[in-house]
């Protein structure tokens, strides 16, 4: 690309830059579980306020291109500035323990052959390398404060290990899809992705870093759409191996087999996900839903297979030019084949039962980029463990701005349904 090339792509390029920002409020930050006696908890589910932030910059090369590069940068966080505090705790909580935030730059390239020419038939690739990161504080479910355990390596040893970062990592990879469309009525989607994840902190309960979680995962996606006039119908597969690099798997009774053990090797997880979608889509509004089956494979074992099942509805209404009335539900069943609560023999098959039920309005003020919103959502697990059992309220109000270097984005207006 000649200097006289790149200058031009710089001043053709269409910007794009979204912030939002505003206030909220959660009844349950850290998932304290409300069956104190049963959890033994030390500290009752406290409501916390927060500052709900959100970046995003985008910059491609020119529409109408058969080779279409950009670069796109994301963040998104929750920042915590106060959380209640248990009077009958024996230490205080650090509201910024509940804060988390992620950041992710990526830099995407479409092929779109379809620019040189009309056709029925056309198909479009794209390739996208990308590093993401991801921050939250490894909080006990008894107390709300950073996770720390015993970590004795002999009986005279009295050695805390402090897991506060346990949950943080660094994510490296790649994702190819290639779109495959019949005019304006079939979609086949098949894509492929290659994740590395670098937790940034390594424990096994001594100190030593030799039950690394960190791991590479493959994926592969074929979906495809059928979309007669104003609907949407639509099936997908999804195929996930999770390779770990240390992680200790667990034997047919459910203990853990260490490196030193004969038969060990690393965990390894192969997940089979299929999903269906239907409903209706237009220009003012949107109801789909979607019945999702997912089944996980211990490959070691089999000790910690799950079968999950899980309905969800997403529902968009246009009320007014740039005016969106939003409301998402879902319901999930998790349940293990022979994982026990604890991996205690004795107990019962763990599981989960999850409800979310998100809300929110969105309105145009003050400037043609700028949308006022509001949000308000539940979230009730349930489970055979106490300690896993819990229910949250949070809601929030605040202001995005999208800004482009052409024209303004109707923030309001449907997006198109994706996998």
């Amino acid at each position: 690309m000649t200097i006289t090339t790149a200058a031009m792509w710089l001043l053709l390029a269409t910007p794009k830059i979204e912030v939002s920002i505003g206030a909220g409020v959660d009844s349950n930050p850290f998932e304290l579980p409300e069956d104190q006696l049963a959890a033994e908890a030390e500290q009752k589910p406290k409501t916390g306020a927060f500052i709900p932030l959100g970046l995003g910059a985008e910059w491609k090369s020119p529409a109408r291109r058969i080779f279409r590069a950009g670069v796109k940068g994301d963040f998104d966080g929750a920042f915590f500035g106060y959380v209640g505090q248990d009077p009958d705790a024996t230490e205080e909580t650090s509201a910024s323990d509940a804060s988390m935030w992620t950041a992710t730059i990526a830099a995407p390239l479409l092929i779109d052959p379809k620019q040189s020419g009309r056709s029925v038939w056309h198909a479009d690739i794209g390739v996208e390398p990308f590093f993401s990161m991801n921050r939250s504080t490894y909080t006990s479910r008894r107390t709300g404060r950073p996770f720390e355990m015993d970590g004795n390596t002999a009986p005279a040893t009295d050695t805390i290990v402090d897991l506060s970062r346990r949950l943080d990592t660094n994510e490296f990879g790649a994702k190819v899809d290639g779109d495959l469309s019949v005019g304006s009525l079939v979609d086949l989607i098949v894509g492929g992705r290659y994740t590395t994840v670098d937790y940034v902190e390594d424990y096994d309960g001594t100190g030593d870093a030799i039950d690394s979680w960190d791991y590479a995962e493959t994926r592969g996606d074929a979906d495809v759409y059928v979309r007669p006039e104003g609907f949407v119908v639509a099936a997908g597969y999804t195929l996930r191996i999770r390779d770990y690099d240390e992680r200790f798997p667990r034997d047919a009774d459910g203990d853990k087999v260490r490196i030193d053990d004969a038969g060990y090797e690393p965990q390894v997880f192969t997940t089979h996900d299929v999903v269906f979608k239907v409903g209706v889509d237009r220009d003012r509004g949107r109801a789909i839903v979607r019945f999702r089956n997912t089944r996980r494979i211990d490959e070691f074992s089999g000790y910690q297979n799950y079968g999950e099942n899980s309905v969800s509805g997403d529902f968009r209404l246009e009320l007014a030019p740039d005016t969106e009335l939003i409301f998402d539900v879902g319901y999930l069943v998790r349940t293990y084949d022979e994982q026990r609560v604890d991996y205690d023999p004795q107990e019962s098959l763990t599981d989960r039962r999850r409800i979310t039920i998100d809300t929110g309005f969105e309105w145009p003020a003050f400037t043609k980029w700028t949308r006022l919103y509001v949000t308000a959502g539940l979230v009730s697990q349930s489970s055979a463990s106490p300690l896993y059992s819990f229910v949250g309220f949070h809601a929030a109000t605040g202001f995005r701005v999208n800004w482009s270097g052409r024209a303004p984005r109707k923030v309001g207006a449907m997006p198109e349904e994706t996998p």
